[in-house]
C-alpha cells in the first residue's frame, strides 16, 4: 500500500525517523532510512541506497530497495 505524506511532513524530516550509514574507509557506501524510531537492523522495512565511488567521485546511486539493513549487501544490487 502506498502511503502519502504532506510536503511539510517530508520537509520537516518527520518521515524518516531512523537513519543508518555504512562507510568503507572514507566513502559512504550505504544509506538506509526507516519510518520507525529505533528500528531493528534486521527489520525488513528499511529503504536502502547503495553508492558507488570512483576514487573521490560519486559515480552511481542505486535504490531504494526495501529490505533488512543487516542484509544490505545481498539485496540484489
Amino acid at each position: 500500500m502506498v502511503e502519502y505524506y504532506s510536503e511539510s511532513e517530508l520537509l520537516a524530516n518527520a518521515y524518516w525517523k531512523d537513519k543508518r550509514f555504512d562507510w568503507d574507509g572514507g566513502a559512504l557506501i550505504y544509506i538506509a532510512f526507516n519510518r520507525a524510531i529505533n528500528a531493528s537492523p534486521s527489520a525488513s522495512t528499511w529503504k536502502i541506497w547503495k553508492l558507488t565511488w570512483d576514487g573521490t567521485s560519486l559515480i552511481r546511486t542505486q535504490g531504494p530497495i526495501e529490505g533488512s539493513y543487516d542484509n544490505r549487501a545481498s539485496l540484489g544490487w
